[in-house]
């Protein structure tokens, strides 16, 4: 304001008292300057009160994070395995395994069950009339299982062959083809993690059974992992790989597989900071498909997003494309 009336006074000296229009012009234009300086000042004042997330930050609060299924670990020590691949398939354990057959030869009356039916133990199956008898009496389940085979149908002849087979498949095997050159590296109760092709299904068992007897066709002899299968997602036939662990190794700086993420070409983890999580690249070295090795980026105990760290990559990814816009 005193800008503005100093610039009066100086424009009424300058131009006399005939000229009025003049000076209210020179003084309309000392205020529309200084009124420029002034939102300009505002303007800087609302930019330094908007604090931006810095490049690889990430904003997430707690409820967030859970909802995403987040889960974090320290890194920290582990043992690196050195692993041996074989491949094979989901296979039926004979040992939960029965053929049902008909007690007394006769004429099938009922069939009581279907080819991929669930039955209880000592459930009917079927109805048999008996030729020496001419009684019905029940074929019945020796154990509870899925029902894997049905041959005979009401009218038939049952004899001494089997009619039935019912399996358990709460637990399945996978069996795995070792060739002599890896036969040498492998023994009962080493660890074996399988995987479906696609790595959709894993899980974790131990050799149980090394076949002492050889395929004749392809030289190689059968390596039989169990594997517990209640939720039924092992099915047989499914062809799997086996990495059988032959050695292992320590390594002093280690994070899981699953919070490793390519972002810009690199290796790299979600750290957790106060307010979220950070990028941070990482150089790797040993990898067993379960444990990474880390050489640099990361310290003991800095804690990293593991399961689900690829949400947290997508959100990355968003917030670029925000603010690029």
């Amino acid at each position: 304001m005193n800008r503005i009336f100093i610039a009066l006074i100086v424009a009424v000296a300058v131009t006399g008292c005939g000229a009025p229009d003049q000076a209210a012009e020179t003084a309309d234009k000392t205020q529309a300057a200084e009124a420029g300086h002034e939102g300009e000042a505002g303007h800087a004042e609302g930019e330094a009160g908007h604090e931006e997330e810095a490049p690889g930050e990430l904003d997430i609060d707690a409820e967030r994070i859970s909802r995403a299924g987040i889960q974090t670990e320290a890194a920290g020590p582990a043992e690196i395995r050195q692993t041996l691949s074989l491949f094979g398939t989901i296979t039926v354990d004979p040992a939960r395994t029965r053929d049902v057959a008909a007690r007394f030869p006769g004429l099938v009356k009922s069939v009581r069950v279907n080819l991929g039916d669930r039955v209880a133990a000592g459930a009917t199956l079927a109805t048999v009339e008996s030729n020496d008898s001419l009684q019905v009496y029940a074929v019945t389940a020796p154990i509870a299982g899925t029902v894997t085979a049905r041959n005979t149908n009401p009218g038939e002849t049952a004899g001494d062959t089997p009619i039935f087979t019912i399996t358990d498949l709460s637990s399945v095997t996978a069996e795995l083809s070792a060739f002599p050159a890896d036969r040498v590296k492998l023994r009962s109760g080493q660890i074996v993690r399988i995987l479906t092709s696609e790595g959709e299904l894993t899980a974790e068992g131990k050799i149980n059974q090394i076949a002492p007897v050889g395929s004749s066709d392809n030289q190689s002899v059968a390596v039989r992992v169990p594997l517990a299968n209640r939720d039924g997602r092992w099915a047989t036939g499914l062809f799997v790989t086996g990495e059988v662990a032959v050695a292992t190794s320590k390594a002093a700086l280690t994070i899981p597989q699953s919070a490793l993420q390519d972002i810009e070409g690199k290796p790299s983890v979600f750290v957790k900071t106060e307010h979220g999580f950070r990028t941070q690249p990482v150089k790797i070295g040993r990898n067993d498909g379960v444990r990474v090795e880390v050489q640099e980026g990361l310290a003991a105990g800095d804690v990293i997003a593991t399961a689900n760290s690829f949400a947290l990559k997508a959100e990355q990814g968003k917030g670029e494309a925000e603010h690029e816009h």
